[in-house]
């Protein structure tokens, strides 16, 4: 009975570093419903795997036995999957992305505590199970600190934008490889052989670089991902560019009618109560013409006076001293999105203000010797102006599909030669691009 507890505490020990791994994983992902009760139930289900492996291991041969270990391993890298699946209703490239960084992490565990057990049975110090033990256990505190730090931190939130294709390639290939190392450990150990040290020294050297490769593989697809949403919203920006241009073209005959109509009004020689009624409707309706703004800059005008509605409607303060001329140079598409995402964010802020008489948003575009200089600021909470890493983050719900504004902002500025700089002070929230005008004759040439 004592050896059979012993083997169920080794497979124990091994499935609750993968559970707390999945755990500190999916703490704060989006659950499916009855997640209690699946909880328990895959808890259930790898307790009573671990027992049945460990009648197993007692029931086998010893010669067989470490190669069992092997199956348990398999079946445990697919258990855990399994989990992810059942658990969590994220994406699948969320779920790979998990099971890659908890493989990751008990195969450090496993490489660690074999190297130290390996280092004291060459220094003629065998330990005991329990020492075994509680070197696999200090192993997996180190490893489960490496990895919040290194992938529970830096990618919380982000692991969506990744693909699945990847995850999954690097899942299936990490496993096979590591199950190959484990393989040729048993071989060696039953030979008797001195070179295990070495073996287990490489194993762990493998997941370095396999770390490392993970990583660096992340941020590619992150920043593929990113750009290829970003080209995205520029497509749809010059299309919105072009809708919202022919609807402004399209109030200015209208109100221009409604000019004339007014004047005919008049200069009628019958007056009566009924056409001064008209007439006034018709003037209550004209403020609309008055919102067209003129920069010119024919994206720029479109762009304005779409906004001046809008903060008409949602009772912002908004003041414009733009020369649009020093923007000519711009691309349409660029011109629309840099300014197009500035002021829709400063709007969408400006909503949440409570105090309509704070709420304002201010855009000056001017030359200041060989530059344009663009600045926009808007009226910031000052509960808000504390979180300095606010400004980065999306306020809307679809935070994979939103949130790129800022950083489709950059990228524009970047292709000008320039940077957006973002300052919060004194209760302001503030924009500042300086681009280049010597860039003028380039981008000319490439319209």
């Amino acid at each position: 009975m004592t050896e059979y507890f012993t083997y169920f505490g080794t497979h124990l020990l091994a499935f609750f570093q993968c559970l707390i791994l999945v755990i500190i994983e999916i703490r704060q992902m989006d659950r499916r419903h009855n997640f209690a009760i699946r909880a328990v139930s895959c808890v259930s289900i790898g307790i009573a795997f671990c027992a049945l492996f460990a009648f197993l291991d007692k029931s086998i041969t010893e010669t067989l036995s470490p190669y069992l270990v092997i199956i348990f391993d398999i079946i445990l890298y697919l258990l855990a999957i399994f989990s992810l699946f059942f658990l969590i209703s994220q994406n699948n490239s969320t779920r790979y992305f998990i099971a890659a960084v908890v493989f990751l992490g008990k195969n450090i565990t496993k490489a660690v505590s074999m190297i130290t057990i390996s280092i004291l049975q060459l220094a003629s110090v065998f330990p005991s199970t329990y020492l075994q033990w509680l070197i696999e256990m200090l192993a997996f505190v180190l490893s489960a600190i490496f990895i919040y730090f290194i992938f529970v931190r830096n990618f919380k939130g982000r692991t969506e934008q990744v693909s699945a294709k990847f995850t999954f390639a690097f899942v299936w290939l990490f496993i096979i490889v590591s199950l190959l190392f484990e393989t040729s450990g048993i071989i060696i150990s039953n030979k008797e052989s001195q070179f295990s040290l070495f073996l287990f020294i490489a194993f762990l050297f493998y997941i370095v670089l396999m770390t490392s490769f993970f990583l660096n593989m992340m941020k590619t697809e992150e920043s593929n991902t990113m750009i290829s949403i970003i080209k995205q919203m520029w497509n749809e920006d010059r299309k919105q560019y072009q809708i919202q241009k022919e609807s402004m073209d399209i109030i200015n005959i209208k109100c221009h009618d409604l000019r004339h109509q007014i004047q005919n009004y008049r200069e009628s020689s019958n007056p009566n109560q009924g056409v001064d009624s008209m007439m006034k409707q018709l003037e209550s309706s004209i403020y609309i013409y008055d919102a067209v703004i003129k920069t010119g800059n024919e994206v720029l005008d479109v762009i304005l006076s779409n906004i001046s509605l809008r903060c008409q409607k949602k009772e912002v303060q908004l003041t414009c001293m733009v020369d649009g001329s020093s923007l000519l140079f711009m691309n349409e598409a660029d011109t629309y999105s840099l300014f197009g995402n500035m002021l829709d964010n400063a709007l969408e802020y400006e909503e949440k203000v409570p105090d309509s008489k704070s709420r304002f948003i201010s855009l000056t575009v001017k030359k200041i010797k060989n530059f344009a200089h663009i600045h926009c600021e808007n009226y910031y909470l000052p509960a808000d102006a504390k979180d300095t890493d606010m400004k980065f983050k999306s306020t809307k719900k679809d935070t994979v599909n939103h949130g790129f504004g800022l950083k489709s902002m950059e990228q524009i500025a970047k292709k000008y030669n320039s940077q957006l700089d973002v300052i919060i002070a004194d209760d302001m929230f503030e924009v500042d691009v300086m681009i280049p005008l010597g860039l003028e004759n380039d981008h000319d040439k490439e319209k």
